[in-house]
């Protein structure tokens, strides 16, 4: 979850799902993956489902956030140092899994190749931090 610096929730050290009873979230809207993450996860943790703007546009989400006391749910890999937003830890979050298969007979363009190799570090980089 990522906020704006003034909101309360942002001055502790880890935050539940019953912390957000009240909160308005800023999620990308149907079609994206953030989507149905959020709203799987809203449905386990909230008996009513919570006041939820959706956007079509990352920047537009955190935008949003930075300028207002709507809290943005997104996967920390897509903020890059957002000065305006606060990262809140979230003791209960959503998990979900990301698999990458990998066609070594295909020839891949270079944009590709750099994904890949992107992804297999950053999945290397989180199995050796647990």
């Amino acid at each position: 979850l990522l906020a704006a610096p003034d909101l309360p929730l942002t001055n502790q050290k880890q935050i539940t799902s019953r912390d957000l009873k009240d909160t308005v979230f800023i999620s990308l809207e149907k079609g994206y993956t953030h989507e149905r993450i959020f709203d799987r996860w809203a449905q386990s943790k909230f008996d009513e489902p919570p006041q939820t703007l959706y956007t079509k546009e990352i920047q537009t989400a955190l935008s949003i956030a930075s300028s207002t006391h709507m809290v943005a749910f997104m996967i920390d890999i897509l903020v890059k140092d957002s000065k305006d937003l606060v990262k809140i830890p979230l003791t209960d979050p959503p998990e979900f899994y990301i698999s990458l298969i990998l066609n070594k007979e295909s020839q891949d363009n270079p944009f590709q190749n750099e994904f890949n190799e992107m992804m297999m570090a950053l999945a290397k980089e989180l199995s050796e931090n647990k």
